[in-house]
């Protein structure tokens, strides 16, 4: 007799919702760093044939495994979704976003074929995450690089972070970012852009406080989405056109920081700013905008 052994992850969570008729996007829009990065099964009712999912240009039908991917939902009746999130690292306890993004479809395209406007959509959707990468110079360890969304040292690696330098690639025209870095022993704070660097270098003088910004006619169509970890406090979260991030007491050093540019959908450019992001450690959270008939999925903290 033969025994088939199947390779399960060492965590997941179910998370159900309903979805109304209508035509969708499904985005992985936000994820722990490579190592502990889960992948999100989408699953319909086997006897629900009103529901099709329509991947990305050469993606799954049925997973999405890394920020960026997506796909298209299409209900042609209300019916039940599943997600699976599942890691395969029991560590993998940062934040994961998962956005449900209701898409009005116009006359033009309406009167074309379904199968040739839903890949178009779908592939743009999928470079809503903008090529940024972050160089820090980080203490004891010299010049160290990430890319969007990926931590520089961080929980598992607090290491005190001296300077920064944000590189855009392919930056668009209309849009500007500026960011500005201080340290309590350089007593000093440059402002910079794109290309730049922000701090100091072998001066043993870890930063203690970041501001990025977005300017120019074009910033309205992208937003900042950071976390950062000072020495003795908990980590700190920020979204929009303007962050900052510092310790309680403004002297506390830099040992973890993560940076992403997100290009925002028209629809969520309207949703976002009426929706407050929330935190609660070891859930799942559904947040709703009956104007948009769109939701945002977490999956935060301990998968």
């Amino acid at each position: 007799m033969t025994y088939l052994a199947l390779a399960r992850p060492l965590t997941e969570r179910h998370h159900a919702f309903d979805v109304a008729a209508g035509l969708y996007l499904l985005r992985y829009v936000s994820a722990p760093s490579a190592r502990g990065r889960p992948c999100i099964t989408v699953n319909q009712h086997p006897h629900n044939r009103d529901i099709t999912l329509m991947p990305q240009p050469g993606g799954s039908e049925t997973r999405l495994e890394a920020p960026g991917d997506c796909m298209v939902v299409r209900a042609n009746s209300s019916g039940p979704l599943s997600l699976v999130v599942a890691a395969e690292h029991r560590d993998a306890d940062a934040e994961v976003e998962i956005r449900l993004e209701h898409l009005p479809l116009h006359k033009a395209a309406r009167s074309q074929s379904f199968s040739k406007v839903v890949p178009a959509m779908a592939k743009s959707a999928a470079l809503a995450t903008v090529e940024v990468e972050v160089l820090a110079h980080v203490s004891r360890r010299g010049d160290v690089m990430a890319n969007a969304g990926e931590w520089i040292c961080g929980p598992a690696l607090p290491l005190p972070i001296e300077g920064i330098e944000v590189r855009w690639l392919n930056q668009p025209a209309g849009v500007e970012l500026r960011y500005s870095a201080s340290s309590a022993r350089a007593g000093q704070k440059r402002h910079v852009t794109t290309g730049e660097f922000a701090g100091t270098r072998g001066k043993a003088a870890s930063l203690t406080h970041l501001e990025f910004s977005l300017s120019g006619p074009a910033s309205a169509h992208y937003e900042l989405r950071g976390e950062a970890l000072f020495l003795g406090a908990a980590i700190t979260a920020r979204r929009g056109r303007k962050i900052s991030f510092s310790g309680p007491s403004d002297r506390e050093p830099l040992v973890g920081l993560r940076l992403e540019v997100v290009g925002l959908t028209p629809t969520s450019l309207s949703k976002d700013a009426a929706i407050e992001r929330q935190r609660q450690p070891g859930k799942v959270r559904v947040y709703r905008s009956a104007a948009s008939n769109s939701m945002s999925i977490a999956a935060v903290n301990h998968l």
